[in-house]
């Protein structure tokens, strides 16, 4: 008969191999400097994408929060700010409502292809998260796809 010890022993054994396959995604409420450069620069000719793949694991939290968020709200105001009044006023509104989309999508999608090329359980459960979260993806979700399904991600 099974000893109350040996049920014990086995009920934490399992629970530490499932803590094992089941890394904490780390949250982050801010972007990293690092990260942040990467999302916002235009040409991308200085090594921002390469210096944030390099940071590995340390960079998803990060890149979690742009991919499931996008920009800043305070950042796409000054967007659509800047689009409708001043010297780069556009006449449409619908125009300036699609560049904030379009702002909103660059992130998403840099975020997702970094995510893509960092692997890893982390990336890939990021990755899955958002995939999860379609609503807020929009048109972005099928680049989302991509990046799981190029990264061999295993969403359940």
């Amino acid at each position: 008969m099974w000893s109350r010890r040996w049920v014990i022993c086995a009920t934490i054994a399992a629970a530490s191999i499932a803590a094992c396959r089941a890394p904490r995604i780390e949250q982050a409420d801010t972007l990293d400097d690092r990260v942040f450069v990467f999302l916002e620069c235009i040409d991308c000719t200085n090594g921002e994408r390469a210096r944030v793949i390099l940071m590995g694991d340390s960079a998803v939290p990060s890149l979690r929060l742009a991919l499931l968020n996008g920009p800043d709200s305070l950042r796409v105001d000054a967007l659509e700010r800047a689009l409708s009044q001043g010297t780069l006023a556009v006449a449409s509104p619908d125009l300036v409502r699609r560049q904030a989309e379009v702002y909103r999508g660059s992130y998403r999608r840099r975020a997702a292809g970094a995510l893509r090329d960092i692997g890893g359980l982390p990336a890939h459960r990021a990755l899955c998260e958002s995939k999860a979260t379609r609503v807020s993806l929009g048109a972005d979700s099928a680049y989302v796809d991509s990046a799981i399904v190029r990264a061999g991600a295993r969403c359940r």
